[in-house]
Order: C-alpha cells, then structure tokens, then sequence
C-alpha cells in the first residue's frame, strides 16, 4: 500500500538487534517499524498507547498504525511498538482467531 510517496511493506518476522526478542518487521508509511509479534485486545491497546507505544493494524499490504487518522481502518490483529523487556500481559492478549467454518455439505440444489 502506498501513501504518496510513503510505502508500506509486508511486516516479516525478524528479532531485535538488542534483545533478540521475536518482532516483526516492515515500512509503514516509510518509516521503519518493528512491532511484538502479540495480537492485543482493546484494553492491551489502550495499555500500550497509555505507555507511549503506537499500534498497528496487520494488514496484507503491512503494519497500518492506528492513529486518527486510521483509528478504524478495517484491522486485522493489532500490534504494538516494540521496546525491549516488555512482555505483553496475558490480560492484554487477544483470543486466538478460529478457522473459519465449512458449511455442512447438501446433496439439495441451492435452488
């Protein structure tokens, strides 16, 4: 996804260069980003941007951030910033997405 001449990139899994800690990594909007690797609920949102940190939308195109301008950019899971030695709480965590779910097969015509 582009912004004018800002890019965006796919987030790809990386570690950090001090800590060594699991994030990802990718261009969003131009400027190099590096998130935890944790989908948050929204208070584990709020958490982070309370902290400081800004979040980020996952998205097929990359790390969208949430800030006004795309607080409701259609999201996938949200991310936050990285910052060595924070651990993301369990409280914080979003539930684990469920494969979707076939309908059940018919031998009846849709019709």
């Amino acid at each position: 996804m582009t912004t004018g001449h800002l890019i965006t990139t796919p987030a790809t899994p990386s570690t950090c260069r001090r800590c060594s800690a699991l994030i990802l990594a990718g261009l969003s909007d131009g400027v190099e980003t590096r998130a935890d690797p944790i989908s948050l609920n929204p208070s584990g949102e709020a958490t982070a941007l309370i902290s400081g940190l800004p979040t980020f939308a996952l998205t097929a195109d990359g790390m969208v951030i949430r800030d006004s301008e795309h607080l409701r950019y259609p999201a996938g899971p949200v991310v936050a910033a990285h910052r060595c030695g924070r651990a993301v709480q369990p409280a914080h965590r979003a539930p684990p997405r469920s494969p979707p779910v076939a309908p059940p097969a018919t031998t009846e015509p849709p019709f």
